[in-house]
C-alpha cells in the first residue's frame, strides 16, 4: 500500500485517538481531524505537536485527516458502537506528500484498546518474546555462512508461509507483489525515528532455575540445571531542535544455560576389549574367525583407538542400553546491540538520515548444536559473531507529484568459530554406529569477514488515483573467509567389515572409511548485484485497487580475488585450474508481479496475487569449495577393506601419493539464479462487527533451486571394483553443485479474530499445507546422484497441520480492586512433526558414498503412540543387499510436532501524565509439555541399536520476569 500507513492497536474507549505523521514516521502538527456521522454532524480538532489526536466518536461515522503540502485522506464508513466514557479505539494515519485535493481512500478497522494506559505504547500487541536461544533466540543467523537456500527454506523459520496480502487491513495492502521486494524473506531492520517530545523506556528481563521445570531428560533424582538469564536495555528519542530529530537504543543478553542431551555410551568393560558379555562374535580382520572368549587381545589394541574410545564418559542411567546417559553442557552467550539515528530536515523539501549499528554476540556452546556432530559435551565451539551497518538515506520532494529517494548502505560482519576449549584437544571426527559420535565437527576453525555495498534510488511519481516508483538498486559483495574443513580427519567406523563391531573396530583402529582436506583454504570471492523495477499502483474506483509492476536482477559470476580456484570441465573430464570465469552469467532474469483488492461490498474484501521472485546465489552455495580443489588443496577420501584392512588410524594417510586419485568439488558451467513462483488468494469478511474471519489460499513452484550431487559417482555393484565403475576414473568423488532442484507446496488457512471487547479479543489460525522438492538442503546428497527422481519427497520443512491461537483478557476491576490493570496474554501452538529420512552407515550400495544410501522400507514407520525411546518403528526399514540401493525415499518418517503455550501476566501502572511502569510474568510452555526434537537425517542410522529413539527436547517449563520504565 503507498499512500498511506494504518497501525490499529489492542486498546479500551468511547473516543478515537491516534497520531498523524508523514511517511517517514515524524509527526505531523496541526493537522486537520475531522468526522462526519450518518446524521451530518461535524467535529473538528488539530493534531497537537506530537501529531496526536483525541476526538469523540460513536455510531456510524467518517474520518477525514488534511494538511497543506499532502494528499487528504478520507475513510470509508466505519463504526464504533455506542459505549461507555472509558472506551477508547485508536487509529494512526500516515500521510503522502502533494496535493491536498488528491483523495486517498481507506478503510478503518476499529478495535478496543486493551488497556488505557497502554494506548501510545508500541508494545502493546507485541508477542511474547521466545523462551529458547537453542531453538529461535538467535534471530536464525546461520553462523557457518553456507546458505541452503531461501527459497527453498519457504519462509519455514517464520512459522507462517503466507507472505501474501491476505494477512493486510485494507484494501491496497498488495505490497507483497510489489516490484520493489527481491528477496521476500528479507526484513527491513532500520531503526525507527525520533519523536517530536523526548520518549523512551528501560527494561529488564530475568530468569533463572528457581522457578524453571526439569528438562525432559534431565534425571528425576537430580537438582535442576543451573539457568540464568539476563535481558535489558532501552531506547529514547525525540527533537533535538526544530527539524532535527534523535534516536537511540541499546540491549544486552547474558545468558548461562544448562542444556541436556541424551546420549548412548559403551560399557566399561568393552573399553578393555571384553566382549564376552554380548552375544555377537567378534571377528579377528587377520584370521576371519572369533577371537577367542570374545576378548581382544591387549596387544592387538591400537593405541590411537584406545586414546579415543576412552574419551567416552561411563554410563549414567542404570539399566539403560540405548540413552544410558545424561550429558549436561553450558551453554555462555554474551550479547549486546547498539544503534543510532539522526533525522534533519535539510530545507522543506529536503530531509535525511544517517544511521548506525552495531551488535555482537559471543557464545561458548558446549555441544556446538549447529554443526556438531555428538550429543556428549566437551567437543563445542566458541561462536564470535559482530556486525557494524551504517546508512545515509536522503528524501527531495522535487514537487508536489515528484518524490526522489536515496540510500547508501554499508555492512560490515566478521565471525570466526573456533574450538572451545576442553581437556581433549582438537578431535578428529569419529562416526560410530551404534554409539553416540566423538571428536569435534569437521568444519572447524572458520572465519568469514563478509562486506556489503548498496546504492538505492527511486522517484515516485503520484497521481490522483495512482502512483508509479521507478528504482535501481546496486550491490557489491565482498566475501573472505577460511574452512578448516576436515582438516583433522573424519573416520567412520561401522560394524557391517572386519570385526563385526564397531566398537571392536575402534579399539583396533580400523575404519570404515577416512576424510582428510590438507592446504591453505583462505579465499576472498566477489560478485555484484544489479535490480532495476517499475511499480504501478492504481486505483481506478475506491472500491478496487490494482499493483502491477516489473522487476529484473543481475548477478554477476562470482570470482575469486587472487583467482585460487579450480573447475571440473565435464566434457574435457578434467580440473581446470584459474579458469576465466566459474560458469556462464544469468541474463533473463525479469520478475512480473500483479495484485488485485477488490471490496465488492461492505466490509467484505477479496484479494489476489501474482509474482516472480528470483533468488541471490551466495558463495557459502558450495561455491567457496571451488577453493578447496587441487592444485590448492588436497581432499583424500579413503574406503578401507572390505575383507582386509588396507590401512588403521595410524597409516590412513601416510601412504597417500600424488598419483592417487582426489576427490573435488565442482559447480555446473550454467548456473542460472533460483527463482519462485508465488500466487495467493483470500477473502475476508466481517461477522457481526465483531469477528473477522479470513480465508485464504497460498501457493509456490520453485524451479533452478540449489542441490549438490556427486558428478563422479559409480553404479552400484562390488565395492572392491568401484573405483572401475566410475564416470571420470582420474577422479574419486565429484561433489557437484548446480541449480537444477524444483520444489511445488500449497497451503490453506481459515483466521478468525474476535476483536477487543469487554476486556477479551483473540486470534486463532488453523493451516494445511504440503510441500514437495528433490533438495532442500545443498548439504545433503542424493542417494543415486545419477536418479535425481528418486529423490523426491516432502520437504525437510513440510508440516502439514499447523494451529495458533493467541488472545488477551483484562481481568475485571470494577468489583475486585486487586485484579484492576490487570492484563493476561495467552499463545499456544499446535503443529505437526517434520519429517526425516533413514540412511544406513555403511556404504551398502558399494557406490564409495558412505551416509546417502537408505534402507528398504517394507512397513510403515509412523507409530501411534510414540515415546521418546521409540518414536517410530525401526522394523520397518531392512538393510538392504550389498551392491544395491535401499527403496526407502526421503523424509518417510514424520518427526515430532510441538505442542505449546505460553502465558504472559502484566500490569502497567501511569506513575505521571508522562511516565508509565509496566510489570509482567512471562511462562513459556507454561504446561511443561516434552517436546521432543527429531534427529538429523545425517545421524538416523537404520543400521544402529538405538534407531528409533530421540535424544533431544526442548526447553521445559520456564519462568520470566519483566520490569519496564516507559516516559
Amino acid at each position: 500500500m503507498f499512500g498511506y500507513f494504518l497501525v490499529i492497536f489492542l486498546a479500551a474507549s468511547s473516543v478515537l485517538t491516534g497520531r498523524v505523521t508523514d511517511m517517514r514516521g515524524k509527526p505531523i502538527p496541526d493537522a486537520i481531524v475531522r468526522i462526519e456521522t450518518d446524521d451530518r454532524r461535524t467535529m473538528e480538532v488539530l493534531s497537537d505537536s506530537r501529531g496526536a489526536y483525541r476526538i469523540a466518536a460513536n455510531g456510524r461515522f467518517r474520518l477525514e485527516i488534511r494538511h497543506e503540502g499532502y494528499r487528504t485522506v478520507r475513510s470509508s464508513d466505519a463504526l464504533i458502537p455506542n459505549g461507555g466514557a472509558d472506551d477508547i479505539y485508536q487509529a494512526d494515519v500516515s500521510l503522502l506528500p502533494g496535493d491536498p485535493n488528491d483523495i486517498e481512500t481507506v478503510d478503518l478497522r476499529l478495535e478496543e484498546v486493551a488497556d488505557g494506559q497502554n494506548r501510545e505504547e508500541a508494545s502493546v500487541r507485541e508477542a511474547l518474546p521466545k523462551s529458547d536461544r537453542l531453538f529461535g533466540l538467535r534471530g536464525g543467523v546461520n553462523v557457518t555462512g553456507i546458505r541452503e537456500g531461501s527459497g527453498q527454506q519457504w519462509f519455514a523459520a517464520s512459522g507462517s508461509v503466507f507472505t501474501s496480502s491476505s494477512m493486510s487491513t485494507t484494501v491496497a495492502e498488495t505490497s507483497d507483489f510489489s516490484a520493489e521486494l527481491g528477496d521476500p524473506s528479507v526484513h527491513n531492520d532500520a531503526l525507527p525515528a525520533g519523536d517530536a517530545v523526548f520518549h523512551g523506556n528501560f527494561h529488564y528481563f530475568h530468569r533463572n532455575d528457581l522457578f524453571n521445570a526439569k528438562n525432559f531428560f534431565d534425571p528425576s533424582d537430580t537438582p535442576i540445571p543451573p539457568f540464568k538469564y539476563h535481558f535489558f536495555g532501552g531506547d529514547s528519542g525525540g527533537v533535538v531542535h526544530d527539524g532535527t530529530y534523535f534516536y537511540a537504543q541499546y540491549w544486552g543478553l547474558r545468558i548461562r544455560q544448562s542444556i541436556t542431551r541424551a546420549a548412548t555410551v559403551p560399557d566399561p568393560r568393552l573399553l578393555t576389549g571384553d566382549f564376552s558379555s554380548i552375544p555377537d562374535s567378534i571377528v579377528d580382520p587377520d584370521t576371519g574367525f572369533p577371537f577367542s572368549g570374545n576378548r581382544i587381545p591387549v596387544d592387538r589394541i591400537s593405541r590411537e583407538g584406545l586414546r579415543l574410545a576412552r574419551l567416552y564418559p561411563r554410563p549414567n542411567v542404570p539399566g539403560a542400553a540405548i540413552q544410558n546417559y545424561r550429558a549436561v553442557g553450558q551453554l555462555e552467550t554474551g550479547a549486546d546491540a547498539f544503534g543510532f539515528r539522526f533525522d534533519h530536515r535539510l530545507a522543506s523539501a529536503d530531509e535525511a538520515f544517517v544511521e548506525y549499528q552495531f551488535s555482537r554476540d559471543t557464545t561458548d556452546d558446549p555441544f556446538n548444536l549447529l554443526s556438531g556432530i555428538t550429543n556428549l559435551p566437551s567437543y563445542g565451539v566458541r561462536d564470535a559473531l559482530s556486525m557494524h551497518t551504517f546508512r545515509l538515506h536522503n528524501t527531495h520532494v522535487l514537487s508536489p507529484m515528484l518524490i526522489h529517494q536515496a540510500r547508501l548502505s554499508v555492512g560490515y560482519l566478521t565471525q570466526p568459530r573456533t574450538i572451545l576449549r576442553s581437556d581433549t584437544g582438537a578431535l578428529p571426527a569419529i562416526l560410530m554406529t551404534g554409539y553416540s559420535n566423538i571428536g569435534h565437527a569437521t568444519n572447524l576453525p572458520q572465519e568469514r569477514r563478509n562486506r556489503s555495498f548498496e546504492v538505492l534510488n527511486d522517484i515516485s511519481w503520484q497521481h490522483s488515483s495512482s502512483d508509479t516508483k521507478f528504482g535501481s538498486v546496486i550491490r557489491y559483495f565482498p566475501f573472505h573467509a577460511s574452512l578448516d574443513l576436515y582438516s583433522r580427519g573424519q573416520y567412520q567406523f561401522t560394524g557391517v567389515i572386519f570385526s563385526g563391531n564397531p566398537l571392536a573396530n575402534l579399539l583396533l583402529g580400523l575404519p570404515t572409511n577416512a576424510l582428510r582436506l590438507t592446504g591453505n583454504t583462505a579465499r576472498s570471492f566477489r560478485t555484484w548485484a544489479t535490480s532495476l523495477y517499475v511499480q504501478h499502483n492504481w486505483r481506478p474506483y475506491p472500491r478496487l485497487s490494482v499493483n502491477l509492476g516489473l522487476r529484473y536482477d543481475y548477478q554477476t559470476p562470482f570470482r575469486e580475488r587472487d583467482n585460487l580456484v579450480s573447475n571440473f570441465d565435464e566434457a574435457m573430464g578434467q580440473l581446470e585450474t584459474s579458469p576465466q570465469s566459474l560458469y556462464g552469467a544469468d541474463l533473463n532474469n525479469f520478475g512480473p508481479r500483479a495484485a488485485i483488492a477488490w471490496r465488492p461490498f461492505g466490509n467484505i474484501v477479496a484479494r489476489g496475487g501474482y509474482g516472480i521472485f528470483y533468488d541471490t546465489l551466495a558463495v557459502g552455495d558450495s561455491l567457496f569449495l571451488l577453493g578447496l580443489n587441487p592444485p590448492y588443496v588436497r581432499f583424500e577420501v579413503k574406503n578401507n577393506g572390505p575383507v582386509l584392512p588396507q590401512f588403521d588410524l595410524a597409516t590412513a594417510f601416510q601412504d597417500s601419493p600424488l598419483g592417487v586419485q582426489p576427490s573435488i568439488f565442482s559447480t555446473s558451467r550454467q548456473l542460472p539464479n533460483p527463482y519462485l513462483q508465488q500466487w495467493s488468494t483470500s477473502l475476508e469478511f466481517p461477522i457481526r462487527q465483531i469477528f473477522l474471519m479470513n480465508l485464504s489460499y497460498f501457493g509456490q513452484k520453485g524451479t533452478r533451486l540449489r542441490r549438490q550431487l556427486n558428478l563422479n559417482q559409480p553404479t552400484p555393484g562390488s565395492a572392491e571394483s568401484l573405483d572401475e565403475r566410475r564416470p571420470f576414473p582420474a577422479f574419486k568423488n565429484i561433489f557437484q553443485f548446480e541449480t537444477s532442484a524444483s520444489s511445488i507446496a500449497h497451503a490453506a488457512e481459515m483466521r478468525a479474530e474476535r476483536r477487543f471487547r469487554s476486556g477479551i479479543g483473540f486470534v486463532a489460525s488453523y493451516r494445511f499445507s504440503r510441500s514437495i522438492d528433490d533438495a532442500t538442503l545443498i548439504s545433503i546428497l542424493p542417494q543415486n546422484s545419477h536418479n535425481l527422481r528418486g529423490e523426491r519427497g516432502l520437504s525437510d520443512f513440510d508440516m502439514r497441520h499447523r494451529f495458533v491461537f493467541s488472545g488477551t483478557y483484562s481481568l475485571p476491576g470494577a468489583r475486585f480492586a486487586m485484579t484492576k490493570g490487570w492484563q493476561l496474554q495467552v499463545i499456544g501452538t499446535l503443529q505437526s512433526g517434520t519429517p526425516l529420512s533413514a540412511i544406513v552407515s555403511a556404504d551398502v550400495s558399494g557406490t564409495g558414498s558412505p551416509i546417502v544410501n537408505r534402507p528398504n522400507l517394507i512397513g510403515n514407520p509412523n507409530i501411534d503412540q510414540p515415546s521418546a525411546s521409540r518414536f517410530f518403528d525401526p522394523k520397518a526399514f531392512q538393510i538392504p543387499a550389498a551392491g544395491t540401493f535401499g527403496n526407502s525415499g526421503r523424509n518417510v518418517i514424520t518427526g515430532p510436532g510441538i505442542r505449546n503455550v505460553d502465558m504472559a501476566l502484566s500490569r502497567t501502572m501511569r506513575l505521571s501524565d508522562s511516565t508509565r511502569a509496566q510489570f509482567r510474568t512471562d511462562f513459556y510452555n507454561v504446561f511443561n509439555h516434552p517436546n521432543l526434537v527429531a534427529p538429523p537425517s545425517m545421524q538416523n542410522f537404520a543400521d544402529s541399536p538405538d534407531f528409533g529413539a530421540l535424544f533431544v527436547a526442548r526447553s521445559p517449563r520456564i519462568v520470566q520476569f519483566g520490569l519496564k520504565f516507559l516516559w
